[in-house]
């Protein structure tokens, strides 16, 4: 019992026990629960003597690749000339700390950690702590902070609206970025170390303080509009947002001003397309009605739909799709709507309403559902297309018409893809003309096939068709096949249709036209050849014939001049008779020499000055107009290109005419131009005595008189010669007239093309 007694320990010491084993209990639960890795070494050796699970984790290793190894011995350690320093600092010092160090873990990936040892005493041993914290998380929080502030600059720098940065105690101005400089045009020193209200455009103005009083007390303040004078002078309206935060335990206002100039503008051109859009809407040509996508009842409908259909806006507001006349009991109504519920939109090509006047109109329903102003809304376009479908049967006609008219065609017709050249249709003439079947023609290009084969001409027209709309050869020799030749005119365009670009080739048989070209070709020679033979005729013969002429007139005027009044009356009346007709014959004569001219002795076409012309007409008839007592007048007259000599003798000889032809009254005259088409009309109209319109025609013939010599002087052959200069300058000459009621000549005189 003694002995026992003597073993027990003293009550005293228990508490102290219990202490103790709680204290080491709570170490435990510490050292095996911490979030931070911890090696204890033995002061003396560097030898690990625990390491708690955390430290296991974070460096992948097991408690036995750790324990009784010297901290350099250990994997993440070793060769790390810093694990024996610190273990000789730890011999001098308490405590030694790295802030920053990657160590490689078992698996070879590195971790980032903070080094904190601590040398302390425990059971009469020196030991030493090290805390190994995993700061890979931190240093990733740190560079997010470093590039969270470079993004801060980098928008604060960049931003587009105007920052000014204050502080909240003071209202001094701490920072402003670029674009507040370049929106006030201030610098910042301008800016920087001012109060708002002291900077240029919030200077004296009472809101400034008023912000800051307001920010004082509140976290944001807002102006949406406010109207800032440049330092330039230019104003600028801007919108005015303050925020008040902390940043770095010091409070600080932030100022965004937006320059909301363009968005004001915007908002206008918005004030401005909703009105282009009402009136879009009222005056479109198409019927529209505007349905509330939720219940389907009618917002809004245009006139063009009430005309359309015969309702009134009242008949359509408010109501739904199918509760409307012509939608009424249609099923694809209410089928429209529930689509238009999953769809954007719904199309009807072909839709026939009843109007409200029980007709008829065929239209084209197409459905859009859209949101505006946070609604979303149904618009339905109604078109009328009666006429289109009226016009899509008469394209069925045209197409038929065209067909038919390809089919019977009595010229050789190739239809050719634009892109390849090759043939996609062939009408029976083409088959018929060169010998060859449609099969033999389809899919090949042009120049594979027989008559253009080796023609390099195929390909410089397919080249060229590539560039131009149409292209043409008037004479082409092509061979059948059969081996004979055939003449053809070769023309071919190039168009669209149904999106297809396609170049027709009509190709028409000329062998019989080629064959009466060169038999007119040789007539007409033949026919010049005779008419200037014929002219040198008239021309010799009205020369050759003067010289007799003037021998017999020489003759009889000395018979006159000797003998008149020695003989008898009869003799008398026989020379004078003879005197006569020689004049009246060396007149005739001296006409067709005029005549025959016409042609032989022209002068070119040069720009004649008609006005001035005339003028000088009229001073060579001066002296008929004043005994007949004429009026001649006229409108503006244009310069053209004429023989200036042949056109003065056709005002001549009409002015003249109407001059001699004036009957009781005194001649009325006036030249007159109108340009019609590119044609000049010149015409002479007079008050004389007119012409019965059975002699139209026989005015215009050589020495056709229809009056007598008596009555009027003249060979009759004025008309003729104005007649063939007329035709001469490519234009033709007629007469209007009745009898007693003047006449009016009338010639064209084309404008040539430049």
């Amino acid at each position: 019992m003694n002995s026992t007694s003597r073993l027990a320990k003293p009550k005293e010491t228990q508490p102290i026990e219990e202490e103790l084993r709680l204290s080491e209990s709570r170490y435990r639960r510490l050292f095996e629960t911490a979030p931070d890795g911890i090696l204890i070494l033995d002061a003396e050796t560097g030898q690990v003597v625990d390491a708690n699970p955390f430290m296991q984790v974070l460096l992948g290793y097991s408690l036995d690749e750790f324990m009784g190894r010297k901290l350099w011995e250990i994997g993440p350690f070793k060769g790390i000339e810093a694990s024996k320093t610190v273990f000789a600092e730890l011999k001098v010092k308490d405590s030694v700390r790295y802030e920053n160090m990657s160590l490689e873990r078992n698996d070879g990936r590195r971790v980032e950690t903070e080094f904190i040892s601590n040398a302390y005493l425990a059971d009469q041993r020196r030991l030493i702590q090290c805390n190994i914290r995993d700061i890979t998380e931190r240093n990733r929080s740190v560079e997010a902070l470093r590039l969270t502030e470079a993004r801060y600059r980098r928008l604060f720098e960049t931003a587009q609206d105007g920052i000014l940065i204050l502080d909240a105690e003071t209202g001094q101005v701490v920072d402003a970025n670029p674009f507040m400089q370049v929106l006030l045009d201030y610098s910042l020193d301008e800016f920087m170390g001012k109060k708002l209200w002291e900077i240029g455009p919030f200077k004296g103005i009472a809101a400034s303080k008023t912000v800051f009083a307001e920010l004082q007390a509140k976290d944001s303040v807002r102006y949406e509009s406010l109207s800032l004078e440049r330092k330039d002078g230019g104003r600028v309206e801007a919108e005015f947002i303050s925020n008040a935060y902390t940043a770095y335990q010091r409070q600080l206002i932030q100022c965004n001003i937006r320059d909301i100039t363009e968005r004001r503008r915007a908002e206008e051109l918005l004030r401005m397309t909703e009105a282009r859009y009402r009136r879009l809407f009222e005056t479109a040509q198409d019927g529209i009605l505007v349905l509330d996508a939720d219940s389907g009842q009618v917002v809004d409908a245009n006139p063009y739909m009430q005309t359309l259909l015969g309702y009134s806006l009242d008949e359509f507001m408010g109501k739904k799709l199918w509760e409307i006349g012509p939608f009424k009991g249609t099923e694809a109504s209410k089928s429209v709507f529930a689509e238009l519920k999953v769809k954007d939109s719904v199309r009807y090509e072909s839709l026939s309403l009843e109007r409200k006047d029980g007709g008829r109109v065929e239209a084209e329903f197409i459905s859009n559902a859209y949101s505006a102003y946070q609604r979303r809304l149904i618009q339905c376009n109604i078109r009328d297309i009666t006429e289109r479908n009226r016009a899509v049967e008469a394209l069925r006609l045209s197409e038929a018409r065209y067909r038919r008219q390809f089919e019977t065609a009595p010229d050789g017709i190739l239809l050719l893809d634009a892109e390849t050249g090759q043939v996609v249709d062939a009408n029976p003439f083409m088959q018929v003309l060169l010998g060859y079947s449609l099969d033999e023609f389809m899919g090949k290009k042009l120049w594979e096939i027989g008559p253009f084969k080796g023609i390099e001409a195929s390909k410089t027209i397919f080249a060229e068709l590539n560039v131009k709309d149409s292209v043409r050869y008037e004479s082409m020799s092509l061979e059948r096949n059969d081996g004979s030749r055939v003449e053809a005119e070769f023309i071919s365009n190039a168009y669209s249709a149904d999106k297809r670009r396609l170049i027709q080739c009509n190709i028409r048989d000329i062998t019989e036209r080629r064959h009466l070209e060169k038999l007119a070709e040789e007539r007409i020679a033949e026919l010049a050849r005779s008419n200037a033979e014929l002219g040198q005729f008239g021309y010799v013969a009205s020369h050759d014939l003067q010289e007799p002429l003037r021998a017999v007139a020489s003759c009889v005027q000395l018979l006159q001049k000797r003998y008149a009044g020695k003989l008898d009356a009869r003799a008398d009346e026989f020379i004078a008779h003879s005197v006569a007709g020689i004049k009246r014959m060396e007149t005739l004569i001296n006409d067709l020499l005029a005549y025959s001219r016409v042609g032989t002795e022209a002068q070119p076409l040069v720009q004649t000055d008609c006005e001035s012309l005339l003028k000088n007409v009229l001073a060579d008839l001066s002296m008929a107009i004043v005994e007949s007592g004429a009026v001649v007048t006229h409108d503006p007259l244009p310069m053209l290109e004429a023989d200036s000599t042949q056109l003065a003798q056709i005002f001549q000889n009409l002015i003249g005419n109407a001059i001699k032809f004036h009957g009781e009254r005194p001649p009325l005259i006036h030249v007159g131009a109108e340009m019609k088409a590119g044609v000049w009309t010149i015409s002479v109209a007079d008050n004389g005595i007119g012409i019965e319109p059975q002699y139209f025609e026989r005015v215009f013939q050589v020495f056709q008189r229809l009056h007598t010599r008596k009555e009027y002087q003249g060979t009759g052959i004025g008309l003729a010669i104005c007649k063939k200069i007329v035709e001469r300058h490519g234009g033709r000459l007629w007469i209007e007239s009745q009898p007693e009621q003047g006449s009016v000549f009338r010639f064209t005189l084309p404008t040539p093309t430049k």
